[in-house]
């Protein structure tokens, strides 16, 4: 899903919040493009965990619109 960047910086989570077998995490992330462009985005992954407490579903959500206008610069 993520265009190859140059460098990819990574996603830095912010908070995390539990309810039962749920985890929201909010991040944000960081990259700059193969032409040198920085692009920054940020958005909530959510999980549901298993009795094992390992991750059965994973969602993200973020504004893509935002995240493709930086890359259409």
């Amino acid at each position: 899903m993520l265009p190859n960047f140059s460098p990819f910086l990574g996603l830095t989570p912010r908070e995390a919040h539990t309810v039962g077998d749920s985890v929201a995490v909010c991040w944000s992330g960081a990259a700059v493009t193969t032409t040198g462009t920085p692009v920054n985005w940020s958005g909530i992954n959510v999980y549901d965990l298993d009795d094992d407490g390992l991750i059965h579903e994973a969602r993200a959500y973020f504004n893509r619109a935002i995240f493709q206008a930086q890359l259409d610069r």
